[in-house]
């Protein structure tokens, strides 16, 4: 969707269909944007029948309409009426919301349906939607072990906010959110690789590297990285 010249299909609802219904138009936005109705209802805080029935019934209201319109960057009129800002035709970066959440809510076992489950969710736009899987998740950056001395590196400061993606696979020099046996919270570190070994390693060397055993959980991939200036 980059392009006002790009003709698009999907679901066999192309540019030339007309007289679609609140809950045509609702269901193809739905999956222009390439999620299931689960995870919507999980992203918004309703149940998967609620989105069934608001793409099935255009006399359904909801509030949950504007929370999707939300999530999805959508225009609210183009859903309600199909006038306003066409996402087949209009020129625009698709920004999804991803739940702003604690760190203890980060545990063992993962169990992140719970956590992007939860209602009334604090939420902020992900810039890389397109890029990442619908499972994200964001928190604020507690103290400073991810804070680095060296000119020209990345630096992570207290109360900035990073976004994890859960479905993407960890490799080396990635920054990483990952859960330990030993520790009492989930922790935020850097990949490294020393031979056959591989580690944990904070940005600020005041605070010790840890060794990534069997029972080391990735519980996620550091894609977006947001400081907060106020």
């Amino acid at each position: 969707m980059r392009g006002s010249n790009r003709i698009i299909e999907y679901v066999g609802i192309n540019l030339k269909s007309f007289g679609m219904k609140r809950g045509d138009r609702l269901r193809l936005l739905r999956k222009l944007r390439g999620i299931s109705q689960e995870d919507l209802a999980a992203a918004v805080g309703c149940s998967q029948g609620m989105i069934t029935q608001l793409e099935n019934k255009d006399n359904v209201n909801s509030g949950f309409l504007y929370e999707i319109a939300k999530f999805l960057n959508a225009d609210m009129e183009w859903i309600k009426t199909g006038q306003g800002r066409d996402p087949r035709t209009s020129d625009f970066i698709e920004i999804g919301y991803v739940p702003l959440i604690e760190w203890h809510e980060i545990t063992k076992p993962l169990n992140l349906s719970n956590i992007l489950s939860i209602k009334k969710r604090e939420s902020i736009p992900n810039p890389l939607y397109n890029r990442s899987g619908h499972n994200c998740f964001a928190v604020k950056v507690k103290g400073d072990s991810m804070v680095s001395s060296l000119p020209n590196k990345p630096s992570f400061l207290e109360n900035s906010i990073i976004i994890i993606d859960p479905d993407k696979t960890a490799t080396t020099s990635d920054f990483v959110v990952a859960i330990q046996d030993h520790e009492n919270a989930a922790i935020f570190a850097q990949i490294i690789n020393y031979g056959s070994t591989s580690y944990l390693k904070p940005l600020n060397p005041q605070y010790p590297t840890l060794i990534i055993d069997e029972k080391t959980i990735i519980a996620g991939v550091v894609i977006a990285h947001i400081n907060v200036l106020i």
